[in-house]
């Protein structure tokens, strides 16, 4: 996973992937490629990453990505991380 360098930057992406396909009925590839500002490697490096550790699955029919209950739970907690982090630096 040659783009999958930076843990923070990593973090960030893969918060932003959740918070695009959040509340939706399904995303496509390319909206979420898109979305998060990534070439077409990037995100299919990210969405196998997220569908192997069940954060997103994947519809054959419609051919769009949907978040998990997992990875609602995993969205949950980065904005909670950021809530903290934040009032930390004030």
């Amino acid at each position: 996973m040659g783009y999958l360098k930076s843990p923070q930057s990593r973090i960030e992406i893969v918060k932003r992937l959740l918070e695009l396909a959040h509340g939706s009925e399904g995303v496509s590839e390319e909206r979420l490629m898109y979305g998060a500002y990534l070439s077409y490697l990037q995100i299919d490096e990210y969405l196998s990453l997220m569908l192997a550790t069940g954060l997103f699955r994947h519809s054959r029919e419609t051919k769009n990505y949907r978040i998990t209950a997992k990875g609602i739970d995993f969205l949950t907690s980065l904005r909670q991380m950021d809530y903290l982090i934040k009032s930390v630096d004030e």
